[in-house]
Parts: C-alpha cells; structure tokens; sequence
C-alpha cells in the first residue's frame, strides 16, 4: 500500500542521523521548506488530530460528587494532552 510505503520512507529519512544532521543544517540556513518537513513528521508520527469530539451527557456537573469530578477533571486532562503537539 502507498501509504505504507510513504510511512516508512519518512520513517528510514527520520531515523538515520546523517539526515537529521542535514535537516538541522538545512532549517539553520533557512532552505529547508517548512511544508516538507512538515510532510515528513506528520508521515513518520501521524498527523495530529485537528479536531476533537467530546461526547457530553445531559447529567449536570453540579450534580455530582467531588470525587466524579476529578475524574472527569483527569479524563479531560488526557484529552487535552493529546492535543499538545511539541514543535
């Protein structure tokens, strides 16, 4: 499959230092395109989710107890980790 073989591309070019080497030389010079390492990454790690969908009950969250609450509290602390992408 083509998108197999696009991963795993990406995935030896990413992995093999003298690459790295010559992409942070490439993005200190400024001729690296922004949308081909783009590419690269979104290829070698997945392209991070651009949208979410939560799925919310009618229940009020007055209603419920401290201790629901932090578990929610935590569910949606993963959730919103998942969004965080380090550039």
């Amino acid at each position: 499959m083509a998108k197999d073989a696009g991963f795993e591309f990406a995935k030896d070019l990413l992995d093999d230092p003298a690459y790295i080497a010559q992409l942070k030389d490439r993005l200190e010079n400024g001729t690296l395109s922004a949308q081909l390492e783009k590419s690269l990454w979104d290829r070698r790690f997945g392209k991070p989710a651009e949208t979410i969908q939560l799925e919310l009950s009618q229940e009020s969250l007055e209603d419920k107890s401290p201790e629901q609450l932090a578990a929610y509290l935590e569910e949606l602390k993963l959730l919103a980790a998942d969004l965080v992408v380090d550039v």
